[in-house]
């Protein structure tokens, strides 16, 4: 979903997004951040993260919505100033560490979670 003030719009639906359990308390689509040109969605209940390319008008890019990791229960996510990803993890409360690597994209790594579940960084 997208919001503007009065109005409500569905930005990107895609079967990727939406659930594939029965669990209540866990949702599809979860944490969701916009950065340097992407999108990038954490899915609870799938336990996936994923990517779209985003025009600078807003507007998604067709056909890039990609799996960038499974097997991981995102709740929120967060980038620094290196372009690294870090993903909080619900129940597990680990945070884990993706690293950009050059045009190869991301590669996963983990550590730790230091207090709650929402996570950001400067």
């Amino acid at each position: 979903m997208m919001w503007r003030p009065g109005e409500v719009e569905t930005w990107l639906e895609d079967p990727v997004l939406g659930k594939v359990t029965d669990r209540p308390p866990w949702p599809g689509a979860n944490g969701v951040q916009y950065h340097r040109g992407h999108i990038f969605v954490t899915s609870s209940d799938r336990a996936i993260l994923v990517h779209a390319q985003v025009e600078e008008t807003g507007i998604y890019v067709g056909g890039s919505l990609t799996v960038m990791a499974q097997g991981i229960a995102g709740d929120d996510l967060a980038f620094d100033e290196k372009e690294n990803a870090y993903v909080t993890t619900n129940p597990q409360q680990t945070i884990s560490r993706f690293r950009r690597i050059g045009a190869q994209g991301y590669h996963a790594g983990c550590g730790p979670v230091h207090g709650g579940r929402k996570l950001g960084l400067c």
